[in-house]
C-alpha cells in the first residue's frame, strides 16, 4: 500500500492511499519496486481552480505476499465504510445487490 500527500500550491490538503500489485521474488526487492512505482505515480498539474496540484509519495505502508498464483476473486483490499450523517443502513431483507449498477473507479 502506497500513501501519498496531495498539495495545493504547496499546502498539504489530503492523504491518498493506493493499492498496487507488483510481482517480485522477495520482500526486499518488492520494497524497492514499491518505492520506484510510488515515485512513478507522483504527479503535478494545474487543477480546476488554477492551483498547482502535487501528488507526492509519503511512504510505502505495507508489502504483503499474496502467494505464487492469484486466484480469481481473491480479495486484496477491503475497508469499512461508515454511513454518512443522517443515512440509515438497509435491513438485510432490503438488500438486493443484483439490482446494483456498477460504475468505474477511474483506474
Amino acid at each position: 500500500m502506497l500513501r501519498f500527500v496531495i498539495y495545493l500550491d504547496d499546502r498539504p490538503v489530503q492523504r491518498y492511499r493506493s493499492l498496487v500489485l507488483l510481482q517480485s521474488t522477495d520482500l526486499k526487492t518488492a520494497a524497492g519496486r514499491a518505492l520506484d512505482r510510488g515515485r512513478e505515480l507522483e504527479r503535478s498539474y494545474i487543477g480546476g481552480t488554477a492551483e498547482l496540484v502535487n501528488w507526492r509519495l509519503e511512504c510505502v505502508e505495507t508489502i504483503d505476499y499474496l502467494g505464487d498464483n492469484l486466484t480469481d476473486g481473491w480479495e486484496v483490499y477491503g475497508e469499512p465504510v461508515a454511513a454518512t450523517e443522517g443515512e440509515s443502513l438497509p435491513t438485510s431483507a432490503a438488500l438486493d445487490p443484483a439490482q446494483s449498477t456498477p460504475g468505474q473507479s477511474g483506474v
